[in-house]
């Protein structure tokens, strides 16, 4: 953890870095229930995040194997987190207090954004 934290405060010199973390990303798309440790809980979590991400196109484990290396639930981590690190600003939400003692989570829409509008 220590070396964790010191990469990140080395890293902030010199770039924009925000704090993740997965479990708090895969609650924020109730999507949770099942532990990601068991493949269902890895295939609840990538069906809910693709619901956004909009891949994959099916939730498969499998889909996992190409986008970083560790065990599934690892590679779900990774991809969960880089999701969220990618977002516009407006697109996340903060769990904590910005700039330095925050978690930042998806910005998910609710089910009435969007409709009835216009």
């Amino acid at each position: 953890m220590l070396v964790g934290f010191e990469l990140f405060r080395r890293l902030r010199e010199d770039w924009s870095c925000i704090e993740v973390f997965p479990q708090a990303i895969a609650a924020t798309l109730d999507a949770n229930h099942i532990h990601k440790s068991d493949r269902a809980g890895v295939i609840a979590q990538l069906k809910a995040v693709a619901l956004y991400t909009h891949w994959p196109k099916t939730a498969e484990v499998a889909s996992l194997i190409y986008i970083a290396h560790g065990s599934f639930h690892d590679r779900l981590d990774a991809y969960l987190s880089a999701w969220v690190a990618a977002l516009d600003d407006c697109d996340r939400i903060p769990i904590g207090q910005p700039p330095n003692d925050v978690i930042w989570v998806p910005h998910l829409p609710s089910p009435l954004e969007g409709e009835g509008q216009g």
